[in-house]
């Protein structure tokens, strides 16, 4: 069950740093609704 966990962690860590590369490139994107989006498109419950 701890790597089912570990990998949850890993995925978060990775949306983090996209969401961070998102937000260089497009100033005052909302970070919040792009997690959203990509939450519904990877099918991950928010």
């Amino acid at each position: 069950h701890r790597s089912r966990e570990a990998e949850l962690e890993a995925k978060l860590a990775e949306k983090e740093k996209q969401l961070s590369e998102l937000e260089k490139l497009i100033p005052g994107v909302d970070s919040g609704r792009v997690a959203d989006a990509m939450d519904r498109k990877f099918g991950v419950e928010s």
